[in-house]
């Protein structure tokens, strides 16, 4: 094999294993509801948990309307990765759950979970 191929494969290889965690702590590892699930009866406590710990900056709920409906949660101090939200009090409808956090490295990322309950 040319020796300029060998290094530019080198190259490559190195900087994917050097960016995978950089990718890795931006999405959530596990969560009790799923993106564009539809549920009849919701957990008790929706549980966010990251592939890294993660300080919350923001964590909302809102309606299709856009209202947004209260959590009761208090955010935690500190770097986690599980965070585990009460049941909210919801009516029939669509919902998307908004987290806003930042990495250890301090990078901030977001995301959602969009959600129909229908008891």
């Amino acid at each position: 094999m040319n020796i300029k191929i060998q290094v530019a494969t080198l190259l490559a290889l190195t900087a994917l294993f050097i960016a995978e965690p950089v990718w890795g702590h931006t999405k959530v590892k596990t969560s009790t509801l799923e993106n564009g699930g539809t549920y009849q009866t919701l957990p008790e406590v929706i549980d966010l948990v990251f592939a890294q710990k993660v300080g919350l900056i923001d964590l909302t709920l809102k309606a299709a309307d856009g209202s947004e409906i209260p959590l009761g949660f208090d955010k935690p101090k500190g770097m986690h990765s599980r965070f585990a939200i009460p049941k909210p009090d919801l009516a029939s409808g669509a919902y998307v759950l908004s987290w806003r956090v930042m990495a250890k490295d301090g990078h901030v990322l977001n995301g959602e979970i969009a959600f129909t309950y229908e008891p």
